[in-house]
Formats: C-alpha cells, structure tokens, sequence
C-alpha cells in the first residue's frame, strides 16, 4: 500500500468517527425529542420503533427523549401516539442522529354515538330570578343562592332535587351584602363566601341556619386546603410557588403528624419564575448598595425596565394550578395533566403504581373540566362545542374518555353530575339570567 492511499484511509476513517456515534456491536444510535404540535410540550410515553423490526423499539421520557440503537441504514422510525397522528421518519445519515419530531393531534373524535332526539331539560329554578351558586347535599336536597330583584335582594334557597322549595333564608335581613359563592368542605360543612368573609351554615329539619363568620385570610388558610377526608386521615393541598406546585399532604385525624404524598410542579413556569427571582434579587442588592443611579442613568433604565417587565410576566402566569383530588372507594385519585397520568394512592397516602394511567383527553382544545360524581363514583370530562357541550365519562382503567352526551346548552356556570343526573346553571337571556336544570343521563 502506497503512503497517499493509506494517508487517504486513514484520513476517512478519522472523519467518519467524528460525524457520527457508531457502537461496538455495529449500530447506529438514533436519538431525538417528541413533542406537541399545538402545545410544544414534551410528550411521554411515545412509541419509537423501526418499522422493519417493531421489536426493536423504545419509548420517551417525561422530557420527551428517546435513544434508538439502528442495526442498518438506511431505516424508517416510527413514532406513534394515542390521540395523534402516526409519523415515519427516514435515517439514512449517520451525520444527522438527532431529530425533534413534532406530532400533530388526530382529528378529535369522541366515541360514536346517535342522537336521536334532544335531552330534556328539566328547569327546577324560577326564570324570574337568577342563581348565582349552588351545591348538593345529603339527604337528596340543593342549596342555592339567588336574588330576586332589588327588594328582596339576595336569599338562600333549600330545595329538593326535583326543585320543590323547603325553605328560603333572606341575607338582606341578616344584613350580609355582596355574597359570592358557596362552598362545601371536606368534612362536609357549608360556608356561604362574601367579598369580606366567611360565613358558616348548618340544615336542621330541613331548615337554613346561620352560623358564626370568620374573615377570608383565615378561612383561605384553615378550611380551604382541606381537600378530602376519610375515616382515619385528613387530606390537604397546599400551593406553593404562587400555585405553580401543588403538595399533597395526609394527616391524621388527631393531629399527631403531617406529612407530604405527592407533589405536582407546571416546571416550564416554575423555572420562569425562579428565574425572574434570582434576577430580582440581583437588582435588590443593586438598590440596597446604594448605587448613585443618577450617574449610571443606563443602569438605572435596565432596573427599571426589569421591574416593568416583571409585573408584565407575573401576569402571563396561570393563577394556579388545578389538579382534581377525588377519594374513590379505598383510593386516592389525582389528574396529574402535567405528567399526563392519573395517580392513585391509598388511604394512607402510598403509591400505587401499578393502577397508573395514561390520559391525553386533557390535549384537546375543547377541554374544559373534570367533574365527579360521588353516588356513581364516576368521573367524567366536559368538553365544548360550538352548539353546546360533550360530556364523557374516564375510565380509570384504560385512562380514555367513552360514552360520549352531547347537551344544546352553550352559556354554562356550573356543572355538577349527581347520581346519573347533570345539574347545571344555563344563562338564557342577553342579560345572563342564570337558572337551574337537571339532565338525566
């Protein structure tokens, strides 16, 4: 062998190792990023495998990544999804290993179904006045607050689920204004929310009563985080980063202990807004150096520039997470959308593991809620439409939404699912005059 030809060998094949990664066994390794079309977000739990050899086959990360090791090439990767569209990609160049493959979603299509005729809406509330808040009780009965007018002003309503009237408690005589919202703790007590306060109620013999009001700040703090109760263990979300992390503790009910059982972040805004921290404190030490910014007036302009566009970002930032927490028979449920599972626990907070399921429902745009019912233990999505909204059930043991009901009802308040029965608030009118309906499934 002349020197110029072993030269030329030994020269290619020092070029070739630097262009691409080859293992010892001979293959060829593949890597990549899957995420969403429409979200950007990385996808988990995607199917990566060659075509030829469908063993030959791997899945993504929660970061969306994924190594394939490739015998030959060249060769077709297949990448497939529940929810999207199938995608084939053809590595024939050892220099060019990496790809970030975007996925779009398949055309959103629930369940078949045939309508034969409209549900039947049952109207339970009076079109002359209109309900702001409603909740459902034991013993068969709804709570809800209306105002009729300016002379009678704001009332309580307890009434049967067939609408019948039990009673009626005036707050203009009790002198509370501005009443906001209902809500219904997890030890089941009622508290009747202001703009100022709390106030606590109780039914006795079918009778509205009112308790003693303690302010928001303490009601926020001591009554709001209670999430779920059991027999033996109290269970608590608290937000932490400014709702952009949930934690989920478990307590017993005497108080002897405290402690965390899962912790959901949104890590895409959670590093944002560490982000905007470090450099706010940055500019903090800056103001506290005593700096003479009058002789600096372009360091001065940058911190105030910083600090505009800091409120502007705090404002882009969800007001918080929402994670649905449900006690469903001996366990635990939460709608981890940010991993795209459901996670269950047991009563004493431990993970199961082997119940985990896959949901992607969440990824389409006409997403709204996930709502329970307790009677039935059935959870259901609601989604919109432009002539009203679907609502499906979840199987918690698939993770994917059957049994599609379509309703005609486009202006929605709330929406509670109660032993097969829907009750909602529909705005009929211009002027939005919120009244009560029930829906059988």
């Amino acid at each position: 062998m002349n020197t110029r030809l072993f030269l030329v060998l030994i020269f290619s094949i020092f070029f070739t190792s630097l262009s691409y990664t080859q293992e010892s066994d001979g293959t060829v390794q593949f890597r990549g990023k899957v995420k969403e079309f429409e979200t950007n977000i990385p996808l988990l739990g995607v199917n990566v495998y060659v075509a030829d050899d469908p063993t030959n086959g791997t899945s993504t990360s929660k970061t969306g990544s994924f190594k394939l090791q490739v015998k030959s090439l060249p060769a077709q990767i297949v990448v497939s999804f529940i929810g999207y569209e199938t995608d084939t990609i053809v590595f024939d160049n050892p220099n060019r290993s990496f790809k970030t493959i975007i996925l779009n979603p398949d055309v959103f299509t629930l369940p078949g179904i045939e309508i034969t005729a409209k549900l039947k809406l049952d109207r339970l509330s009076d079109r002359l006045f209109s309900i702001r808040d409603f909740l459902m009780l034991e013993h068969e009965q709804i709570l809800y607050l209306k105002k009729e007018g300016d002379f009678r002003g704001w009332e309580l309503i307890l009434a049967t689920l067939d609408g019948v009237v039990l009673d009626t408690f005036s707050l203009r005589k009790q002198f509370i204004r501005s009443p906001e919202s209902l809500h219904l703790s997890c030890f089941g007590n009622i508290h009747l929310l202001t703009d100022y306060g709390a106030f606590q109620m109780n039914i006795e013999e079918n009778q509205i009563v009112l308790g003693e009001g303690v302010s928001l700040r303490k009601f926020d703090r001591l009554v709001l985080p209670c999430v779920g109760a059991s027999d033996k263990f109290v269970y608590f979300e608290r937000k932490l980063y400014r709702g952009m992390s949930s934690q989920f503790e478990i307590a017993d009910k005497a108080g002897t202990f405290r402690r965390p059982f899962a912790v959901i972040s949104d890590d895409e805004q959670l590093g944002r807004y560490e982000e905007d921290q470090f450099y706010a404190s940055l500019y903090e030490e800056l103001e506290t150096a005593k700096i003479d910014f009058q002789m600096d007036n372009k360091l001065r302009n940058t911190h105030r520039q910083f600090q505009l566009e800091m409120k502007f970002r705090n404002r882009l930032f969800q007001e918080g997470m929402d994670i649905p927490f449900f006690h469903i028979g001996d366990s635990l449920v939460l709608l981890n959308y940010y991993d795209h599972i459901i996670q269950f626990f047991d009563e004493a907070g431990n993970y199961d593991s082997k119940k985990e399921q896959r949901i992607d429902f969440h990824l389409n745009k006409k997403w709204e809620k996930v709502i329970y019912d307790e009677i039935s233990r059935k959870l259901y999505a609601v989604f919109n439409s432009s002539k009203g909204k679907y609502i499906s059930e979840i199987s918690l043991h698939t993770g994917e939404v059957m049994n599609p009901l379509h309703f005609e009802c486009v202006f929605i308040r709330k929406i509670i699912v109660h032993d097969d029965f829907l009750y909602l608030l529909h705005g009929e009118t211009y002027e939005r005059n919120w009244v009560l309906y029930k829906v059988k499934f």
